[in-house]
């Protein structure tokens, strides 16, 4: 956290224009920096630039502290590691994503699991975002925006998301798309959101009963509840089938229903 309270918050903000810097402002005379391992020397300039120093003060007490003891790094942590780390061979023999993937495949297929075994479970992300398809957002121009950046930042995405909306609304004929993140969980909650509208709007938004078995997996009572509905769980028998009988127990307990 940083506090200056001699210079002014258009000024500040002025300034990290200028340096084409992002800074947290909270509102009080406060300000949130964030750094990572991309941070070079020349963008601790630019920061101290901003908060008040000219140029040359902030290179100044820049190099001046680094020269002083070149075991002394910027962050001045003291704690630079001494011992050896990933050492094992597999940290040093794939140097390509694509190799890694592929040792990484390998060894996920030595694994017996439910999906090889038993029944198609995995992760509906990764099914639905084939390699080729992660090759574009693994570029630096998509990939490193700031979630928190100002709107007049974003622009360019805007641009590519509106257009893309468009061409999909054109082909499929609906309204409006979401891209929210492409799981099979938000899938089914923006399902079970669709569905609420479409009942409310046909006057039948009472109907707010979903009715899951006790072998779901857990996505699905949860989106139900973000979606706004009551989960009434079906039990199973013991073969982990759910029972036209359990069915029926259920819908009687809700509202007596007739059934033939």
């Amino acid at each position: 956290m940083i506090s200056n309270g001699d210079i002014s918050t258009d000024e500040i903000q002025r300034k990290c224009d200028e340096k084409k810097i992002n800074i947290r402002h909270y509102g009080d005379g406060t300000y949130g920096v964030s750094l990572d391992e991309t941070v070079i020397g020349s963008d601790l300039i630019d920061l101290l630039y901003v908060f008040g120093a000219n140029e040359e003060e902030a290179a100044s007490v820049l190099y001046s502290v680094s020269d002083a003891d070149s075991n002394v790094s910027i962050t001045g942590s003291g704690h630079e590691r001494e011992t050896p780390y990933l050492t094992h061979p597999v940290f040093n023999s794939y140097h390509s994503e694509t190799k890694l993937l592929r040792y990484m495949k390998e060894l996920e297929n030595r694994d017996l699991s439910l999906c090889h075994s038993m029944i198609p479970l995995g992760s509906c992300t990764m099914k639905l975002n084939p390699t080729s398809a992660l090759l574009p957002v693994s570029l630096p121009q998509f990939n490193t925006i700031h979630p928190y950046v100002p709107s007049n930042q974003t622009t360019g995405y805007q641009s590519l998301i509106d257009e893309l909306e468009s061409h999909l609304c054109s082909i499929t004929g609906y309204d409006k798309f979401s891209f929210q993140p492409n799981s099979g969980a938000q899938g089914e909650y923006a399902g079970l959101c669709a569905i609420l509208a479409y009942l409310r709007d046909k006057g039948e938004g009472q109907r707010d009963i979903c009715l899951i078995p006790a072998s779901a997996h857990g996505t699905n009572p949860a989106s139900a509840i973000m979606a706004g509905l009551k989960v009434v769980e079906i039990p199973m028998n013991k073969e982990g089938e759910v029972t036209k009988d359990s069915f029926k127990q259920k819908v009687r307990e809700r509202d007596g229903a007739k059934w033939d």
